[in-house]
């Protein structure tokens, strides 16, 4: 099973990486850090629960996470409430 990062599970999910950000926060799979990047946008921690579906991505230019296939079900299930 390959991971996803937040850009290509909204690209399944019909999101952008951001709304992809704010349901893995909703989710409790990560937490803002505190820090922002030079675009302004937040960077996230991944939390214990996160660790569960994905991982740190260690790919150079990113500084997200990367994640599980069940994450996208995860995602859904939260925007069906």
């Amino acid at each position: 099973m390959s991971r996803k990062s937040a850009r290509l599970l909204g690209y399944e999910l019909g999101m952008n990486a951001h709304e992809v950000n704010l349901a893995l926060e909703e989710l409790g799979y990560i937490e803002k850090s505190g820090y922002v990047t030079l675009k302004g946008t937040p960077t996230w921690d991944i939390t214990e629960e996160g660790k569960l579906h994905g991982e740190p991505s260690h790919h150079p230019y990113s500084s997200g996470a990367i994640w599980d296939d069940d994450v996208i079900d995860d995602i859904k299930k939260l925007k069906n409430k």
